[in-house]
């Protein structure tokens, strides 16, 4: 297995951290349920081109209301205008929607 495969993948475990079996991601209206699902989109989304993307996310705007965070980032030149809902309860992501171009 390339050393690229072995990044992605402990990038990937490490992200799983935030999430469970009872998790929602809907990231530009696609619909992922539970924690393999999930799991699959990242496992796919940061592939070698953006394997780099997490260093190159800039968070623009933070609001945090109780249990609910948006954040308004970009990641050029991957993603720009970029925002995400984000519900966590007992320290879990209970739902994300992320919507970027």
């Amino acid at each position: 297995m390339p050393a690229e495969a072995d990044e992605v993948f402990a990038v990937v475990d490490e992200i799983m951290q935030d999430y469970d079996s009872t998790s929602v991601l809907v990231v530009n209206e696609k619909f992922y349920l539970g924690d393999s699902n999930i799991k699959q989109y990242y496992s796919g989304c940061l592939g070698r081109k953006r394997l780099g993307l997490r260093q190159k996310i800039r968070v623009d705007s933070m609001t945090v209301e109780g249990d609910l965070i948006h954040l308004k980032w970009d990641a050029a030149p991957h993603f720009e205008e970029a925002d995400a809902t984000i519900y966590v309860h007992d320290n879990k992501i209970k739902y994300q929607k992320i919507s970027f171009r």
